[in-house]
């Protein structure tokens, strides 16, 4: 499968905007923005990359490590009219804006906008600015007499300069207006900005975890094999744990969701718990209900604060015996189909890849295994996902199943940055990670169980700058009668 090409990041900077952006700034009231100096085009670009996508998408380094994707790369206008749509506006109410990004959202917030109240505009990175600048048209933006601009790593100046626009006293009917993203990768940055801003209300937190016992837990499980083991384990800790089970091939997304929020209504919980581990959440739904969620839990300030989509889930019982009754005739080629249509667009957009890849199958008819198909998913999606992430953008990955002596190969070839003999001796081991806070070091450990349920095995070979094969095979199956 190999992905229409898309433009290079260099081409996404255009001088054109770049000018007529500049010129929009300029012609701007001086002494109205607090700005850093302008570069001459192309604008020096060290940590912001910016991405090709529907429209041009930004990726950046967040505070905590790891880097992180400002917007969606496959509907960008639309998840941006969704965010200033859920800005309660009113007449003269003045809006502070954390987070420019590209602007799409901002830009999508003023037609909103009243014509009495201000929107300021706080931005911590100079290179976001200069990226913006040179790659969207900001002119609406920028030529609106009631947007004022900050950009600056400076939270203290910052602070100052909007107090100063405010008149010394800051209203209490501002509007915190948090990009989701941005505030991820200014974890630190923004809530001193607000604490700055009304210090008695103290920064917001974003939630970190259990903070009491005898808590009310609902697991919405989409039918994942490890929320049981979540279940048992939140348990075994004291809680009242309950199920709320549904078939994603079965049930539709909206009967889903409905059931889900009449369960969240008739008993609210203290903790919703649920999983979109490896874009498994493909027709929206868990989303939909912490949308939901999310309009009846307003945070302090009103500050958009991160709704995590994805729970990483630590596994207690990776071990655990195969469950029979869940086994069935499998196809390979749907489990792969599965996954490139699914999965992969999710990771894109989620900034998981190095760029669009070029994905190659050769799947052999016939390729058909007894198993849990939830399961064996599971297993082809992390060590494709292992292969992307090891490959650059553009690079090659080659899938392809057949059969071989007495079993039936899933492959799975990639080009990319190989392993060390140290990382590929403890490849398996729970736990072991190369990818610091990015990673848990549960994918390969989880695949090494599936396979073993499954009465399969698992092989490597990997060296140092040539790349990694991985081989699932799996038993026929005429021979699984025993697993």
């Amino acid at each position: 499968m190999k992905p229409a090409p898309l433009e290079e990041p260099a081409r996404l900077l255009r001088e054109e905007i770049w000018e007529v952006n500049v010129a929009a700034l300029g012609a701007r009231q001086e002494g109205l923005d607090l700005l850093p100096p302008l570069p001459d085009f192309p604008p020096p670009l060290q940590g912001v990359e910016v991405l090709p996508g529907v429209l041009p998408v930004l990726r950046v380094p967040g505070e905590g490590g790891g880097r992180l994707t400002l917007h969606s790369s496959r509907r960008p206008l639309e998840e941006a009219a969704e965010q200033a749509g859920r800005v309660p506006l009113g007449a003269g109410r003045p809006v502070a804006a954390f987070g420019l990004g590209l602007g799409y959202h901002l830009l999508a917030l003023l037609p909103r906008l009243a014509p009495a109240a201000n929107l300021f505009v706080v931005e911590k990175d100079p290179e976001v600015f200069w990226a913006a600048l040179a790659a969207v048209d900001l002119t609406p933006l920028l030529t609106c007499p009631q947007v004022r601009l900050a950009v600056g790593r400076e939270a203290d100046l910052v602070v100052a300069w909007l107090k100063g626009h405010l008149g010394g006293r800051v209203p209490e009917d501002l509007y915190f207006f948090g990009h989701t993203p941005s505030l991820r990768a200014g974890q630190a940055y923004y809530p001193g900005v607000m604490a700055g801003l009304r210090p008695s209300a103290g920064a917001p937190a974003l939630p970190r975890g259990l903070k009491k016992e005898g808590l009310r837990v609902l697991l919405i499980n989409p039918d994942y094999f490890l929320i049981p083991e979540v279940f048992r384990a939140f348990r075994q800790l004291g809680h009242q744990a309950e199920l709320l089970l549904f078939d994603k091939r079965r049930e539709a997304g909206e009967e889903v969701l409905h059931r889900i929020l009449r369960r969240l209504g008739d008993s609210p919980p203290d903790l919703v718990f649920t999983v979109n581990h490896l874009g498994f959440d493909r027709e929206g739904v868990l989303l939909a209900a912490l949308e939901r969620l999310r309009a009846y839990r307003p945070t302090p300030l009103d500050l958009e604060v991160d709704l995590q989509e994805e729970v990483v889930l630590d596994t207690w019982e990776i071990g655990k015996p195969a469950d029979k009754s869940r086994h069935e005739l499998v196809e390979l080629g749907s489990i792969v189909n599965d996954v490139l249509s699914g999965a992969v667009p999710a990771w894109e957009e989620r900034g998981l890849c190095a760029g669009q890849m070029d994905i190659r199958v050769d799947i052999q008819p016939g390729c058909i295994v007894r198993g849990d198909a939830t399961e064996i998913r599971e297993a082809f999606a992390n060590i494709l996902l292992n292969a992307v992430q090891a490959s650059s953008a553009g690079g090659a990955i080659d899938v392809r199943s057949g059969h071989s002596d007495g079993g039936i190969d899933l492959v799975v070839r990639d080009h990319g940055t190989g392993m060390s003999k140290e990382t590929k001796e403890r490849l398996f081991d729970p736990f072991f990670t190369t990818r610091g806070a990015q990673g848990t070091g549960l994918g390969m450990s989880m695949v090494d169980a599936i396979m073993i349920r499954h009465g399969g095995r698992i092989s490597v070979e990997s060296a140092e700058g040539v790349g990694t094969t991985i081989t699932l095979r799996f038993p026929c199956p005429d021979q699984q009668h025993g697993v």
